[in-house]
C-alpha cells in the first residue's frame, strides 16, 4: 500500500460520544500538537447524532500511527475518556472519510465480541433477523492478525438497523453478551 493513501494515513476512531463533534476532536489532538487533514464522525442519517464512530485522516502515515500509538484506549481528554483507535482499512472507511457513504447503506457497531467469531458468522446471525443486512468486517490486529474483538455490520434498511441496535444489545454470539451501537 502506498503509504501517501488515504488508507495508510487514516485511523477508525471509536467511543465517541454523542456530545462530540469533529471540532471537538480536532481541539483535543491539536493540544497535542498533531495536525489532522480531515475528520469525519458517522451519524444516523435520519437524526444527524452521532454513531460512536468516525475517520480521522491524517497527513502522513507516520502521523497516524504516532496517534494510534499513543492515544489507543488512553485518555485524552480531561476527565481521562478513552478512544478505541484502529487503522482505517474498508472502502467503507475511505467513503466516509471523503464525505460520501454509500446510499442507503447504516452501519452499527458490535463490541464485546469474541476472537472466535468470523466476518460470516456475524453476518449471518444478523442476517437471520433483519433481511437488509449486506455485509459484516470485525477489526483484526495488523500484528498479531486476530480479531480486535469488535467490528461492524451494514445494513441497507435503517429502521432495520435501529432495531438491530435495541433488539441485540446484549445478544449472546459464542456465549458472550454483545455490545451494540
Amino acid at each position: 500500500m502506498d503509504s501517501n493513501s488515504i488508507q495508510a494515513r487514516t485511523l477508525w476512531i471509536g467511543e465517541i460520544e454523542n456530545w462530540m463533534d469533529e471540532q471537538f476532536i480536532e481541539s483535543r489532538l491539536l493540544t497535542y500538537n498533531i495536525p489532522i487533514k480531515s475528520i469525519k464522525i458517522i451519524r444516523d442519517r435520519s437524526k444527524g447524532i452521532s454513531l460512536g464512530y468516525g475517520f480521522i485522516e491524517f497527513y502522513s502515515k507516520e502521523q497516524a500511527n504516532q496517534v494510534l500509538n499513543e492515544f489507543n484506549n488512553k485518555g485524552i481528554l480531561h476527565n481521562n475518556k478513552t478512544f478505541k483507535l484502529n487503522w482505517a482499512s474498508d472502502s467503507a472507511s475511505k467513503a466516509a472519510c471523503m464525505g460520501s457513504l454509500p446510499k442507503n447503506e447504516f452501519t452499527i457497531y458490535i463490541g464485546e465480541l469474541d476472537s472466535n467469531v468470523t466476518e460470516n458468522y456475524l453476518k449471518g446471525i444478523f442476517l437471520k433477523l433483519y433481511k437488509s443486512v449486506i455485509g459484516a468486517k470485525i477489526v483484526i490486529d495488523p500484528i498479531t492478525k486476530k480479531s480486535k474483538g469488535y467490528g461492524f455490520v451494514r445494513f441497507t434498511d435503517h429502521n432495520e438497523s435501529q432495531r438491530a441496535i435495541l433488539e441485540m444489545n446484549g445478544f449472546e454470539i459464542a456465549g458472550k453478551p454483545i455490545k451494540v451501537k
